[in-house]
C-alpha cells in the first residue's frame, strides 16, 4: 500500500526533474534506524544516459529528497550514503491505515465490503498457563497480542473489548 504510493510519488517526481522514466526499487530495510523504505533511484538514473544524469549521484539524491519531502505521509526523507534514500513514514498515517491494512475481505473478495456498522475482529493470543513453565516466548506473545488489540481500539475498530480467559488461550473480542 505504502510502498506502491511511494513509488508512484518518486516516479513523477523523477519526472518532474526531467529525468527518463524509471521504475523504483524500493525495499523494507533491515536497521530500523534507516527508515520505513529505502531506495537507490539516485543510482538508477546516475547511470541512464541523458544529461541529466551527468550530475552526481549525491546531488540527484538531494534533489530527489527536496522533492519528496512535499509529501504530506512523510515526516522525513534522508539521504544515507552514495545514492540511496531513505523514507520515514508519519506514525498518524499508518494510524489511520490500520483499518485497510486490517481489511482482510479486501484480498479475499475485493468486490465485496464489510458493513461498518457490523463489523467484529477478534484478536486471539496465549496467556501463561500455570501448569507449565513460563519463558520468553509466551511474553512475546502476549505483548504482541495486547498491542495489536490497542493499536486496534484507538482506530475506533471497536466499542466494547473483553477478555475470557481459558486454560490454554486468552481472547480480545472486538463488537
Amino acid at each position: 500500500m505504502f510502498k506502491q504510493r511511494i513509488q508512484q510519488d518518486l516516479k513523477s517526481k523523477v519526472k518532474e526533474l526531467g529525468f527518463e522514466s524509471v521504475d523504483p526499487l524500493l525495499s523494507i530495510p533491515k536497521n530500523l534506524n534507516f527508515g520505513d523504505y529505502t531506495t537507490n533511484i539516485a543510482l538508477q538514473l546516475a547511470n541512464q544516459k541523458s544529461n541529466k544524469s551527468q550530475q552526481s549521484v549525491e546531488k540527484i539524491a538531494k534533489q530527489i529528497s527536496k522533492k519528496m519531502e512535499e509529501l504530506e505521509y512523510l515526516e522525513k526523507v534522508e539521504i544515507a550514503g552514495p545514492g540511496f534514500i531513505n523514507f520515514f513514514l508519519k506514525d498518524r498515517t499508518l494510524l489511520e491505515n490500520v483499518p485497510e491494512v486490517c481489511n482482510y475481505s479486501a484480498f479475499v473478495n475485493p468486490e465485496v465490503e464489510l458493513n461498518q456498522e457490523k463489523r467484529k475482529i477478534l484478536v486471539e493470543y496465549a496467556s501463561f498457563n500455570a501448569l507449565k513453565p513460563i519463558h520468553v516466548g509466551h511474553l512475546r506473545n502476549i505483548v504482541l497480542g495486547e498491542a495489536v488489540s490497542v493499536i486496534l481500539v484507538a482506530v475506533v475498530f471497536c466499542s466494547k473489548t473483553s477478555f475470557v480467559a481459558e486454560s490454554t488461550k486468552s481472547f480480545t473480542a472486538f463488537s
